[in-house]
């Protein structure tokens, strides 16, 4: 690549970056937010965080839909089922929690082993219980499952039928 180029370059991205602001601005976590997801039709997009929440936004007016407590710790993955009737959380409480939109009920909660055994290996050699986090969740295409992965390095699929 050339001078000619990288100036190019350079000038195209400074272009993109000044034409692609953030069209809109949503408040409405006490904290850090950690995971988003928006829906097929661009209306809707769940918010999880560290204030141990979720919302669900309207994007059409950047309102509040509904703010979803019912965890003891952060949140770090939300997702919309694939029909769009329920959502879910993954918390670092070891639960995922299955809400139904319309009615704003929490349907299931899943739980994951509190605790694991894990052998640290450095500084200390010792073996020890720690918390188990829920760090993902994804639903299946047909909304028939969903699965959700831990700190304890398994991914577990849970049966919504």
């Amino acid at each position: 690549m050339n001078l000619v180029h990288i100036f190019l370059a350079i000038g195209f991205f400074a272009g993109v970056v000044q034409q692609n602001q953030h069209i809109q601005v949503l408040k409405g976590h006490e904290w850090s937010v950690t995971t988003l997801d928006i829906n097929k039709g661009g209306d809707m997009l769940l918010s999880g965080g560290w204030d141990n929440t979720m919302i669900l936004w309207d994007l059409s007016n950047d309102s509040i839909l509904y703010k979803f407590n019912n965890h003891s710790d952060m949140i770090w993955d939300v997702a919309f089922s694939p029909d769009e009737r329920y959502v879910a959380s993954a918390s670092w409480d070891a639960s995922i929690n299955l809400w139904d939109i319309e009615t704003k009920e929490l349907v299931f909660r899943f739980k994951h082993a509190q605790k694991f055994r894990f052998t640290q290996t450095e500084p200390f050699y010792q073996e020890r219980m720690v918390p188990n986090m829920v760090n993902t969740i994804a639903f299946s295409p047909d909304g028939r499952l969903l699965a959700s992965g831990s700190s304890d390095g398994i991914i577990r699929i849970w049966d919504l039928t």
